[in-house]
């Protein structure tokens, strides 16, 4: 018998915490959760590809795992362009050293 080798290369992630009405009520602090949030599946070694519009019952993220330094190199380049255009859109104040 043979063993079958595979991969998880990423998934689907709800977090119910950012939802629809925060994103209504309080953008900032939406954006601020957000934020916080990428860093955390970051450090976890997990990049956000997709970010699905939030709905009542909370957000949807698309990731992919990261595999080398490449891969997580792109995850902070991809955070800093987002909290630059959040700075902008929402009038936040946002930085990662």
């Amino acid at each position: 018998m043979s063993e079958t080798k595979f991969e998880v290369l990423g998934g689907r992630k709800s977090f119910d915490f950012l939802n629809k009405s925060l994103f209504k009520e309080n953008r900032k602090r939406f954006e601020a959760l957000k934020v916080s949030l990428w860093l955390e599946l970051l450090k976890k070694g997990e990049r956000p590809t997709k970010w699905l519009k939030p709905t009542n019952k909370g957000i949807e993220v698309d990731i992919d795992f990261i595999k080398n330094q490449e891969d997580a190199d792109l995850g902070i380049q991809e955070l800093k362009k987002y909290i630059s255009k959040t700075n902008k859109d929402v009038g936040t104040d946002f930085e990662l050293e």
